[in-house]
């Protein structure tokens, strides 16, 4: 699927995964790293030049796989009474992990000590694995979301069945035959360049950053549905379900992760962002976050802002970022972590926190508001430390990067960090456990790295708990 409504590069026969393995010889097994690439269940795959695996596993000696999964409509299409169940990306994501435990000895890993790791979309499907997924349970020890947008919350399975309804009537316009029978062997007679024209149809003017900010007309979105298998627990915001069984994690998210989802900085508007504040909280929550004081300030009023020419935000753009930042990656994923805190501590099974603040000297997605001159940490910008393979979009292509000397140093602690902590959940992380999940210990993953202890209050915590609570509990 592609970024943009402008067309799609891909192919749905796309169930392949690549392994990298060190050459070293190893007297023992070696713990596996399972990646599942992010892009918002639309784009994305595991051949992206970030992902090339050949770092981190020579220097962290592990072995990494990359999977790929099917996306937007070919991944969540719904439609039961003809046989089609849905959630298949997340099907797929665990035959890859079925296959990875099978077929670890033939590369060197072990099998019993598989991390599943992922970003954005992947770190939501890796909690849903932890938290949703019972047949997951048995098939991995620990996991790592980066930057897990988890205040979105997802709908029914009945409700994905409605919204299939509404894009099956969208493929019947893109379907040049008077007749539209709308059953299964009309869905699967239908090319793959209709069906991905008709669902970029309905996707954002600006695909994939747009998603968490459209305060235009109900669009077709595709994504997990709670409740279709294999997610037969919960929202993955409220913690474990059914009875799943506590294990180690690592979450964490990027200081400015809103920047990648304010599709035109420059033209974000006051009247846009109050009528998606209104949309997203109702009007009282809405007015509660606009008034909230964050960090001696109201970090969610456009008021509070001036035109930053650094970035091209208006005080619109910049409000926005903050609101997304907090409202959907950072509080939410305190807010998981506190109704989990005390299963954690009685099954005596670690959780590590991070934030990612290191500012490099290139701009990995070539976005203007999150450029060197921005200071904005945006949202994917850790991923080239964690692989440390440092590139920079350019076009459509990434083009590699030098880094500077700090951004070296942060990439190999990072990269020690993570592969650490698949070898050894315990004590391979290498910086303190999270003991409270608002107050921490974070480690902030900047020039000089340190510990942060105030992080509920950094990401305005209070005003976005009892938001939380009252969205899960509809």
């Amino acid at each position: 699927a592609p970024p943009t409504a402008t067309g799609f590069v891909g192919d749905e026969d796309c169930l392949y995964l690549n392994v990298w393995t060190p050459t070293s010889k190893s007297k023992k097994p070696r713990a596996v790293i399972m990646y599942i690439p992010g892009g918002g269940f639309l784009v994305g795959g595991g051949t992206i030049p970030t992902y090339n695996g050949a770092y981190m596993a020579a220097s962290g000696n592990v072995v990494v796989v990359t999977v790929n999964y099917r996306l937007g409509a070919l991944g969540f299409l719904r439609q039961p009474g003809l046989g089609i169940q849905g959630n298949f990306a997340m099907q797929d994501q665990l035959a890859a992990l079925r296959w990875v435990r099978a077929n670890a000895d033939a590369f060197g890993g072990d099998r019993d000590k598989i991390t599943v790791m992922g970003e954005s979309a992947g770190a939501i499907s890796t909690s849903l694995m932890m938290f949703s997924e019972p047949e997951a349970v048995p098939l991995f020890r620990s996991a790592i979301m980066d930057s897990n947008i988890a205040g979105t919350l997802f709908p029914t399975a009945d409700e994905m069945t409605a919204s299939s309804d509404a894009f099956m009537d969208v493929l019947c316009n893109y379907d040049t035959r008077t007749r539209c029978p709308r059953t299964a062997d009309w869905l699967r007679s239908l090319s793959l360049q209709k069906i991905m024209t008709a669902q970029n149809s309905q996707l954002s003017p600006q695909g994939i950053h747009g998603l968490l900010f459209d305060p235009g007309l109900p669009r077709v979105t595709w994504g997990p549905a709670i409740g279709a298998a294999p997610i037969t627990g919960g929202q993955p915001l409220a913690g474990y379900h059914d009875g799943m069984p506590p294990k180690p994690f690592v979450m964490g998210h990027n200081k400015d992760e809103g920047g990648f989802f304010v599709p035109v900085p420059e033209w974000t508007t006051k009247l846009a962002y109050n009528i998606w504040l209104d949309q997203s909280y109702r009007r009282d929550g809405a007015n509660q976050i606009r008034t909230a004081e964050v960090g001696g300030g109201q970090a969610y009023n456009a008021d509070s802002f001036g035109w930053d020419s650094a970035s091209q935000m208006t005080p619109a753009s910049q409000a926005l970022m903050h609101a997304i930042t907090d409202g959907k990656v950072a509080a939410p994923n305190i807010f998981t972590e506190e109704r989990i805190a005390e299963q954690m501590r009685d099954a005596g099974m670690p959780m590590y926190g991070y934030q990612f603040s290191k500012q490099a000297n290139f701009n990995y997605q070539g976005l203007v508001d999150c450029s060197p001159k921005s200071h904005n940490i945006c949202h994917s910008y850790e991923l080239p430390f964690v692989f440390n393979n440092f590139l920079q979009l350019e076009g459509t292509d990434y083009v590699p990067m030098p880094g500077s000397k700090s951004d070296q140093r942060v990439a190999r602690a990072m990269t020690r960090a993570w592969t650490g902590f698949a070898k050894d959940p315990r004590n391979g992380w290498g910086y303190p456990e999270m003991v409270d999940p608002k107050r921490g210990p974070y480690v902030d993953f900047n020039t000089d790295i340190r510990l942060v202890r105030d992080m509920g209050d950094r990401v305005g915590y209070p005003v976005w708990e009892p938001l939380l609570q009252d969205a899960l509990s509809r």
